[in-house]
């Protein structure tokens, strides 16, 4: 039976999705977020589901490009990078142990992440305690974004868009996401 295009499921099927510009764009946005997810997952990342849940991936033709979108929630930078915290003195006098004293992000004096309810009531321990610690201590990057999505990832990619026929491909990766146009 022949399909709006014309073709059998049997033509479509037979066609190897790698011989295809937007087939390597879909198995590679496939390949990163399972890859992405099980990184999160093997860094110990607690209550990260939602953060998991949010990596996703468009992929739009646009006349005679594509363009590719690799998108999450902002706050997995915060967990990739770590955030910088402000530093200070206990109660006690004792200055707080910093886990994060530079990098991209950083708390601002004055300015407290949010209270962390959920978690800390199923730790057992008080969540304005756990956000000024914190806020303080700062938080360690754990690296799972960008452990996986590094420059062999990247290069593998373009080498797949070539044999695929792409001519002209730019990408870039900023505010959460990465984006990619080609030319074929």
């Amino acid at each position: 039976m022949p399909s709006v295009l014309g073709l059998s499921d049997s033509e479509l099927n037979s066609i190897p999705i790698d011989s295809t510009i937007g087939g390597v764009l879909q198995a590679f946005g496939n390949e990163i977020q399972t890859e992405l997810r099980e990184s999160l997952q093997s860094k110990g990342s607690e209550n990260t589901a939602v953060l998991g849940q949010s990596i996703i991936f468009d992929i739009e033709f646009l006349g005679s490009a594509y363009l590719f979108e690799l998108k999450m929630e902002k706050y997995g930078d915060f967990i990739d990078e770590g955030v910088a915290g402000i530093g200070g003195n206990k109660s006690d006098g004792t200055a707080y142990e910093a886990v994060q004293t530079s990098g991209r992000f950083s708390f601002k004096e004055g300015k407290k992440p949010p209270l962390f309810k959920e978690w800390a009531q199923s730790k057992g321990v008080n969540p304005f305690a756990v956000r000024e610690s914190i806020f303080r201590k700062g938080i360690k990057g754990n690296k799972w974004f960008t452990e996986v999505m590094n420059q062999r990832k990247i290069d593998n990619l373009i080498t797949r868009l070539e044999k695929a026929g792409v001519k002209e491909i730019s990408l870039q990766f900023s505010n959460g996401k990465l984006t990619g146009r080609t030319n074929g």
